[in-house]
């Protein structure tokens, strides 16, 4: 049995990419509900991740 480096990494890429998305998502909805400003400075600190993370994803970004 041979383990398949490049399959892992694109699967460990994927999995962390969506819950990116999901976090992000999570806190978009969060400031939504307490009816706060919305700008990527505030979304990337409440949710942890880097400004760029945002504008590098589109699905992100359009939100």
């Amino acid at each position: 049995m041979s383990f398949d480096q490049m399959k892992h990494l694109k699967k460990v890429h994927k999995l962390r990419r969506q819950r990116t998305i999901d976090c992000v998502e999570q806190t978009i909805n969060q400031l939504l509900a307490t009816n706060q400003l919305i700008n990527f400075s505030r979304v990337a600190k409440y949710s942890g991740v880097g400004k760029s993370t945002l504008y590098s994803i589109p699905k992100l970004k359009k939100k």
